[in-house]
């Protein structure tokens, strides 16, 4: 199981992979670019991306999937080239693409595209994330038609449980998914109702840990492909401001998503791409 780094975003990348590592998870997520400026990346070249490196050897984690990469009418080899090859140093099997960039569709495939194919010369999987607050890829119908329009042999779908919820979305529509398309899927929990000016902050800083609320993410989990590793998403701003420590909310973050696990039938203790390889 993975954990993704807007879980605890402020830590240092090497105290991530130690806490992650603590808490019982196979895999981390960093971020290698970033639409916010409030959110820290880890730049190749740098003697914290060594030190990430060496943390990551020691504790025998690996990197599942590196994010968050945006698609702008400007964006090309020269904003992504450096991400892409920070994703190849740190082994990554997947970026994650989340557009929150103002563009139509038309540019968003060409851009799309035009990322698979410079990832793919790396052996990157390029896994698009649909979310109610992007412009154009506001549903998973969209993000399906994207990857159609793509024709992209390395393009992918991220399911993060929240936003299936949010845009309207279930689990009797991702049933009906090609299970081969899913690249990257995102644990977390949610009520079912919430008022659409809160969305933004909740995806961002108050997920609740999975089983919490009432999102159905048994029959989310047993929709995944078994050699995908699930990663938890659930930054807790709250729990924070009131004295949990990063290892608390990590290690609740691992136990809650393993109970859900174990009653879809998914393995709970083990790395599923470490299983199926």
């Amino acid at each position: 199981m993975g954990l993704d780094p807007l879980t605890l975003v402020d830590l240092r990348p090497p105290d991530f992979v130690d806490i992650a590592a603590d808490a019982g998870f196979s895999e981390v997520g960093f971020f290698v670019t970033s639409q916010s400026s409030a959110i820290s990346i880890l730049e190749l070249g740098t003697a914290l991306f060594d030190e990430t490196l060496e943390r990551l050897a020691a504790r025998k984690l690996t990197v599942g999937t590196v994010t968050s990469f945006d698609l702008k009418s400007g964006s090309g080899v020269a904003t992504w080239g450096a991400p892409l090859r920070a994703a190849t140093a740190l082994g990554a099997r997947t970026i994650n693409v989340a557009i929150l960039s103002d563009i139509d569709e038309e540019l968003a495939v060409l851009k799309f595209r035009e990322l698979c194919r410079d990832a793919g010369e790396r052996g990157l999987i390029v896994s698009l994330e649909f979310l109610a607050f992007s412009p154009v890829v506001r549903s998973l119908g969209d993000a399906l038609r994207i990857l159609e329009k793509t024709n992209a042999t390395n393009a992918r779908l991220t399911v993060d449980c929240l936003h299936l919820i949010r845009t309207g979305g279930s689990a009797a529509q991702l049933a009906r998914v090609d299970p081969t398309l899913i690249g990257h899927v995102q644990i977390c929990d949610g009520l079912l109702e919430l008022s659409p000016d809160l969305w933004l902050a909740e995806a961002g800083e108050h997920r609740l840990y999975a089983g919490e609320g009432e999102i159905p993410l048994v029959e989310i989990m047993r929709l995944v492909p078994p050699h995908l590793v699930v990663a938890a998403e659930i930054p807790r701003r709250r729990d924070r401001e009131r004295g949990a420590t990063p290892a608390m909310i990590a290690r609740e973050c691992w136990e809650s998503s393993q109970r859900i696990f174990c009653a879809g039938n998914r393995s709970p203790l083990r790395s599923d791409y470490e299983a199926s390889a």
